[in-house]
């Protein structure tokens, strides 16, 4: 903040001055010293402030990530199942995490094409793959290209007893990428006995 250099000290020798004199001078006036209107900030003041509150907010945030990861971690372990798990806590309290993933669509590796190509060929791949294929790919993917997460979980259930959907998942899965998403915490209070 190299900006900040430039700042005069005219506050501060002020005070001085008023410290001064209200020690060696007989016309000192407590009353006009402390009721004096404050000096307004300066901008370089203000930005110097805004700037360490900036930094401050980015070091709290990242530590809160880490503690609320590690509570989930302890809390949930590896068996936490996506969407919202609970565990009690001591006096009737309740810790609630919500485990999300994100679901981002991608071409598959060496495919020479983008992302959209891909998923034009995988929805060509469905209808070729059976007459539901179309309207499952219709209902799976979502223009701009978007898949639905619901949709989707049918068809992982649907695949362990149809073949036509197990190819079609395993179509799918070339170009969808799953990576776990960061978790939420919150504690409720118990209910309030009546």
């Amino acid at each position: 903040m190299a900006w900040e250099t430039g700042i005069p000290m005219a506050v501060g020798a002020l005070d001085n001055k008023i410290a001064h004199k209200a020690a060696n001078g007989p016309a000192y006036n407590s009353e006009a010293v402390w009721n004096r209107p404050k000096p307004m900030p300066t901008l370089e003041a203000v930005l110097a402030e805004w700037e360490k509150a900036k930094l401050a907010l980015a070091e709290a945030k990242e530590l809160e990530m880490e503690m609320r990861k590690k509570a989930f971690a302890l809390g949930f372990g590896a068996d936490a199942k996506e969407g919202t798990n609970a565990i009690p806590l001591a006096n009737g309290y309740e810790l609630k995490g919500v485990k999300k993933l994100n679901y981002k669509l991608k071409a598959p590796v060496g495919f020479t094409g983008d992302t959209v190509d891909a998923i034009d060929e995988t929805i060509d791949k469905f209808r070729h793959i059976s007459n539901e294929g179309g309207f499952i790919a219709d209902r799976i993917f979502k223009w701009s290209v978007d898949m639905s997460i619901a949709e989707y979980r049918k068809l992982v259930e649907e695949s362990e007893y149809e073949a036509p959907k197990k190819r079609m998942l395993e179509e799918l899965n070339k170009v969808l990428e799953i990576s776990e998403a960061s978790p939420t915490l919150e504690i409720k209070a118990p209910k309030a006995k009546k």
